[in-house]
């Protein structure tokens, strides 16, 4: 997995960016046109690209943090 758009990615994640645009030239790669791309949204309104190499990583990430997302909000709000 790959990282674009972050010095230092630290912060409070809020969402998950599903619709994020392929990064310029990377379907030139091997494989470049099974990558896909997502973003996680920081309290500081950045959004923080990773590129994944296949569908299947694709969604284990963005259903993994939408779900951890979730899990966070639910006990948020019990508290």
């Amino acid at each position: 997995m790959s990282v674009r758009g972050c010095d230092y990615c630290a912060g409070v994640v809020i969402d998950v960016c599903r619709d994020v645009a392929a990064w310029p030239g990377r379907h030139l790669l091997e494989d470049g046109e099974h990558r896909r791309y997502f973003g996680l949204r920081t309290a500081e309104h950045r959004v923080i690209e990773f590129e994944c190499t296949s569908q299947r990583e694709y969604e284990m990430w963005t259903k993994g943090v939408a779900r951890l997302l979730s899990i966070a909000a639910e006990r948020k709000r019990l508290a």
